[in-house]
């Protein structure tokens, strides 16, 4: 015969509620994804190293082994509702956020129920499996973006398509100087404008 630790309080965020009267195990699975090649933070004397940027902990989930009688109080006629009312508040919850209340632990929030099964039995009681898991809320992180301004003056004329515009050949031997005076300029305005020790 399995050993009653206490009972099991699911309360859903409109402050309805269960009570499972009959607990008789829970079992708690933390885990931590952890890096294969993390990097060493080079901790300097007296410090400790840690992987906190890299180590990623799950979220928490838990398994509780619970019984519903159809006698409660004690001596009270057997109702087979009571189990059929537990059975009806598990469907319902599906989905929702819960605050899951275990004998000696602070009430887990933000649990959804991820399973659970039941069995025929001869006994006046039925037992189920419920499987919980507590979500891990992301941190929600606000970027500033710059405004983007536009630096052009509000009353320039829109552009237009003036079409194709009247162009000059030029004989080569007359454009060779001009290109050469072009050269020389650009190369003044350069050696002008360059930083000091370049």
């Amino acid at each position: 015969m399995a050993v009653q630790i206490g009972e099991l309080t699911i309360t859903r965020e409109d402050g309805s509620f269960i009570v499972l009267d009959v607990v008789e195990s829970a079992s708690f699975q933390n885990t931590v994804i952890l890096p294969r090649h993390p990097v060493d933070p080079g901790a300097g004397p007296g410090t400790l190293r840690t992987v906190n940027d890299s180590a990623v902990k799950e979220p928490l989930d838990f398994t509780v082994q619970v019984r519903v009688s159809a006698l409660a109080p004690v001596g009270a006629i057997a109702d087979p509702r009571r189990e059929e009312a537990a059975a009806d508040f598990l469907e319902s919850i599906v989905g929702e956020y819960v605050t899951v209340q275990l004998p000696r632990r602070r009430p887990i929030t933000d649990c959804q129920l991820a399973a659970w099964p039941t069995e025929l039995t001869r006994s006046l009681s039925t037992p189920f499996s419920l499987t919980f898991s507590r979500t891990g809320f992301a941190g929600r992180t606000t970027t500033l973006l710059p405004r983007i301004v536009s630096r052009a003056k509000p009353d320039l004329p829109p552009d237009e398509d003036i079409g194709e515009q009247p162009t000059r050949v030029v004989p080569a031997e007359k454009a060779a100087p001009v290109q050469k005076s072009m050269l020389k300029r650009a190369g003044k305005y350069i050696g002008e404008n360059l930083p000091s020790g370049s």
